[in-house]
């Protein structure tokens, strides 16, 4: 939504601006860290294609939230 950074999903990194989209299956590694002087925003969406993949989301532990500076949120 605004802000500059890089995502790495598993071992790949790239950066990320406003505009971007990113898809993520739900079993791979991610990371947002915010790279420019403004906060990095963003809106995550998740759709489930099955009701496998809908309890699996479901049951998915939270992401940590970082706020500010340039923290890092990490989710495995």
């Amino acid at each position: 939504m605004s802000g500059q950074g890089t995502v790495t999903l598993d071992k790949e990194t790239a950066p990320i601006k406003s505009g971007d989209a990113v898809t993520i299956d739900i079993n791979q590694t991610r990371s947002f860290t915010q790279s420019g002087s403004e906060p990095l925003e963003f809106l995550i969406c998740g759709i489930a294609k099955d009701m496998a993949a809908k309890t699996a989301l479901l049951n998915a532990r939270p992401a940590p939230i970082a706020r500010g500076g340039n923290a890092a949120a990490t989710e495995h």
